[in-house]
């Protein structure tokens, strides 16, 4: 009886070891996780005092949201209308404007990189503007009409650009207009 009770309090102790093995484990999975997660609970400390993460949304959201949102939906849109015409603008047209845009900033006396860095941008980012913007002119394309004394009085680039934009309020209004857009947020 004596041995049965020695083991039986000899595995007790183990248990208790295991247990708080346990429980320390456990607490520096918390702290690790805290530690490695703690950008998307604040934003900043400063001195003793958090800035919370959503302190942070809720501020850019009071000065930027309803821009950014539209934004957000015209993407949408412009993305669900080149799906519907079947536009798809290819890498290399994007890579060779990239190429194009470098060689013109390199003139400048910078490089790409500085120049979007300055811009709080990424070559990512840059990618993605050029992409949407080939995908409208691709879209519109057939509404951008010159006449012969368009061609004659000033630069065709900028003439383009400006019908461009002009049909671009136009569809996007259009769109917008059509589209089924809940809004969830109001700004």
């Amino acid at each position: 009886m004596k041995k049965l009770y020695k083991k039986l309090s000899k595995a007790a102790e183990n248990f208790k070891k295991d247990k708080r093995v346990v429980k320390i484990a456990v607490l520096f999975i918390i702290i690790a996780a805290l530690y490695l997660g703690r950008s998307l609970l604040f934003a900043a400390w400063v001195g003793n005092r958090p800035i919370s993460r959503l302190s942070l949304i809720k501020e850019l959201e009071k000065q930027g949201g309803k821009s950014v949102l539209d934004a957000l939906i015209e993407k949408s849109l412009i993305s669900q209308e080149a799906a519907k015409s079947r536009v798809n603008i290819s890498n290399d047209a994007i890579n060779l404007e990239i190429v194009n845009i470098e060689e013109l900033v390199k003139k400048q006396g910078t490089s790409l990189e500085d120049a979007l860095a300055a811009r709080g941008q990424t070559k990512k980012d840059l990618f993605e503007q050029i992409k949407l913007q080939k995908t409208i002119e691709q879209i519109l394309k057939d509404k951008i009409v010159l006449s012969d004394e368009e061609l004659k009085v000033g630069n065709k680039d900028e003439i383009i650009q400006s019908k461009l934009q002009k049909e671009y309020g136009k569809w996007i209004t259009e769109l917008k207009e059509k589209a089924k857009i809940l809004y969830f947020v109001k700004y």
